[in-house]
């Protein structure tokens, strides 16, 4: 696949890919956001029914206040009846002006109801009820007219329709706001002003036509049938109040519109109607217009009193439907609340059922990975007893679902994981076995071998055969250390034991011994310490490991140098540098981590054993070795013996020094007087700058005074010609206090000997002697730990 369409593919979202929490986290959404729009809409319909509700109380509001205009239209009207019937316009015109500033006031009212009446709630009504009302508004503007022509034309029956028709127009809007209320007790009570408010207008026709029939001188057969008409519709109006109107305003309505009151209203309409049935004279009847003009005004007083009461009412129906609605939608907001949080709460349980044990089963399993097993294989790698049974801590969950299936299975997991290890502790404790076993035996006989070498060494004076034994014994000492190798291998002890402690120059000696190419390695400056005699062994075979790398990767014609200082805690630092091949810088951070964690012995142990060697002994006895690249160009091994495996006791040699200690601080005198000649091993080191300057006799290796004004030489012959260092000047050969080198004065300790690491040009490079006659072969030297003297 092109790698475009692999980033994309890698690209593309997938839901599995998102972490289970995330996944959990959506699983609680999904529901909870269904939930919440579920329950948006109830209260969004809630909230639509408050507002319709509020809407009624506006309507009802602008039909109240419609209502109070009917009242004062009719009276108007009523007024203007009177005014015309009566002929003497003086008196009656006060009355008439007093209607029409009334009709008036109510006017303005009803425009200020509708201006304050919210605008929705108006705009909510159906449209038939806003047509009627448009309509009825519209009428309202034809008063001016109407009474401009009472009171010049005087026109009687034409102006009293047209102020009923402006009426009707009015009431119509109450009928029809009845027709469109969706409540049934709201719809009864305004139903129920509509009838009250026909009967009332009814019985205001009354009035108007018993005054036109009782004032006028004699009634026409027009005014008699409106009078009839009036009454039957008055008739019919108060059956459908019986019949529809509730309980309560039937009730009321029987009880105020009755009575004497009322009575003779209904007793005057009646005997005109017979009368004018009947063809007699109305005046005979023995009423007068005003008095049926008062008792038919007490009447529609009386019934407009119930429409008060019919206001009332339906202004409570409403606040009752608008709180019930509040109610209603708080209490459904609260029981939504509660659903959906116990819904998010108990969703969120079980997610946590799931999510924690699975959290804690991805930290056990990387505390499994990462510190439990591991413990427990280090463990089993330095167990004694590799067959004891190991306990298996299972996963802390113990439910029965997936999740505790599968703990149980990474137990079993881990237990087969514990099992593998134990036997692989097994196999290798078999495996340390043979190698224990067959280095025991190999020891024995190469110990036998050197004994026999010992003996016939001893009995030999055949230079020639004697220097072959030599080589011998050498060789039989090389395989000793390699069946130790095998012993630190097998995790054991060497055989070697002491009990006393023994010089850190015998030590270093005792480890050159013990390499191949032994010739090639330069002794310089050792403090005058000991080495603490359990040590002792295991600290010759480190050095002689590192030795054999010095010498085995550097060239032929090179030297080995190995010297040591004390340090600043009490220590002794050991020094081995090569002027070989070298490492990279990785190669030596990988060598220095084998060195201080050396690996579980497999194939690559047996390519480097030398550092798992170097890495085990270092560990068992507290020793620091590290590896850095040489100034000479190969490498440079540290190794830093704690004060815990060193020893003062020297004896006399605190004091004053042996004759091997003048021996060896003489070669190294002479090894340093050779390196500032220059031996043309590695290059002119006499053309190199000087060092840099360090307290007096403070340096490995210390160079010539009159280095700068010595000749170099003549180059001598190749370093594979060198048989042997350069023979001991007399003057070093006995225990002299001059013989010393500069700052080691008598008695000094060892801890007081300035320190100093030798710079490249410091590096000793033997020179060979100029002999001056050829000299007879000089046998190898041999320095077995065994053979050196102890402290």
């Amino acid at each position: 696949m092109p790698e475009s369409g692999t980033a994309a593919t890698r690209r593309r979202w997938r839901l599995r890919d998102l972490r289970l929490r995330a996944r959990l986290i959506l699983l609680v959404l999904v529901p909870l956001i269904a939930g919440i729009a579920l329950a948006s809409g109830r209260v969004i319909s809630e909230n639509a029914t408050i507002h319709a509700d509020d809407d009624l109380g506006g309507q009802a509001h602008v039909a109240l206040n419609m209502a109070g205009l009917v009242y004062a239209v009719e009276d108007e009207r009523d007024a203007v009846e009177v005014y015309l019937t009566d002929g003497e316009r003086g008196s009656d015109m006060t009355a008439l002006a007093k209607a029409e500033a009334a009709t008036q006031n109510r006017i303005a009212e009803f425009d200020t109801a509708v201006q304050h009446t919210d605008a929705p709630s108006l705009a909510t009504l159906p449209a038939a009820a806003q047509t009627l009302m448009q309509r009825a508004v519209a009428r309202l503007g034809d008063l001016p007219t109407l009474r401009t022509s009472v009171t010049s034309l005087g026109a009687g029956r034409p102006i009293y329709q047209a102020y009923t028709t402006i009426i009707d127009n009015l009431l119509n809007f109450s009928d029809q706001l009845a027709t469109d209320t969706t409540d049934h007790a709201l719809a009864s009570y305004v139903s129920a002003l509509a009838m009250v408010e026909q009967a009332g207008e009814q019985t205001s026709q009354e009035r108007g036509y018993l005054v036109g029939i009782l004032g006028g001188g004699g009634q026409t057969l027009a005014q008699e049938e409106d009078l009839v008409q009036a009454q039957a519709q008055y008739d019919s109006t108060l059956a459908d109040i019986d019949a529809r109107a509730p309980a309560e305003i039937t009730d009321v309505y029987q009880a105020d519109v009755g009575g004497n009151a009322t009575g003779a209203a209904d007793s005057t309409v009646q005997q005109t109607i017979d009368a004018a049935l009947q063809d007699f004279p109305v005046s005979q009847i023995g009423v007068t217009d005003s008095a049926a003009y008062a008792e038919t005004t007490t009447k529609v007083g009386q019934i407009r009193a119930i429409e008060s009461v019919v206001g009332q009412n339906i202004m409570a129906r409403t606040s009752a439907l608008l709180t019930s609605a509040r109610d209603d939608m708080y209490l459904n907001v609260g029981i939504i609340v509660a659903v959906l949080l116990l819904a998010f709460l108990a969703t969120v349980v079980i997610a946590r059922s799931i999510s924690r044990p699975l959290q804690v089963l991805r930290t056990s399993a990387l505390d499994i990975a990462d510190v439990r097993l591991p413990a427990v294989i280090e463990r089993l790698r330095g167990s004694t007893d590799a067959a004891e049974p190991t306990a298996v801590q299972p996963i802390a969950i113990d439910s029965r679902d997936e999740v505790g299936s599968v703990a149980r299975a990474f137990d079993e997991v881990h237990h087969s994981a514990v099992r593998l290890a134990t036997e692989q502790a097994l196999l290798r404790a078999s495996v340390n076995a043979v190698f224990t076993n067959l280095s025991r035996r190999s020891q024995t006989l190469v110990e036998r071998q050197l004994a026999l070498i010992d003996d016939l060494e001893s009995g030999e004076r055949e230079p020639g055969r004697l220097a072959h034994l030599f080589r011998l014994d050498h060789l039989a000492t090389r395989m000793r250390r390699n069946n130790e190798n095998l012993l630190v291998l097998a995790g054991e002890e060497s055989a070697r034991r002491w009990t006393e402690a023994v010089r850190l120059v015998d030590v270093a000696r005792a480890a050159a011994a013990e390499v191949e190419h032994y010739e090639r390695i330069i002794l310089g400056e050792v403090p005058r310490v000991g080495i603490v005699g359990q040590a002792a062994p295991d600290i010759a075979h480190l050095v002689a490991e590192l030795l054999e790398n010095a010498t085995a990767f550097s060239a032929p014609r090179t030297k080995v140098w190995i010297a040591a200082r004390r340090d600043d805690e009490g220590g002794v630092v050991l020094r081995i540098e090569d002027a070989g091949i070298g490492m990279k810088p990785a190669e030596i951070e990988e060598a220095n981590e084998r060195i201080a964690n050396p690996p579980v012995v497999d194939v690559s142990v047996a390519r480097r054993m030398g550092l798992y060697v170097v890495g085990r002994l270092a560990a068992r006895y507290g020793v620091a070795v590290r590896l850095a690249e040489s100034q000479a160009g190969g490498v440079a091994a540290s190794i830093r013996l704690p004060s815990h495996l060193l020893t003062d006791a020297l004896g006399e040699s605190l004091t004053g020094r042996s004759q091997v200690d003048d021996e060896f601080y003489a070669l190294s005198r002479q090894f340093a007087r050779a390196a500032n000649q220059g031996s043309g091993i590695i290059g002119d080191l006499a053309a190199l700058p000087d060092p840099e300057p360090s307290p007096e006799g403070a340096v490995w290796f210390q160079p010539s005074e009159d280095r700068k004004s010595e000749r170099r030489p003549e180059p001598g012959p190749p370093v594979s010609q060198v048989s042997q260092v350069p023979q001991v000047p007399q003057a070093y050969a006995q225990p002299n206090p001059e013989a010393r080198p500069p700052g080691h004065a008598p008695g000094q300790s060892p801890a007081q000997e300035p320190e100093l690491w030798p710079t490249h040009a410091q590096v000793p490079q033997p020179v060979p002697p100029q002999p001056s006659r050829r000299p007879r072969t000089p046998l190898p030297q041999r320095h077995r730990l065994r053979d050196l003297g102890v402290c």
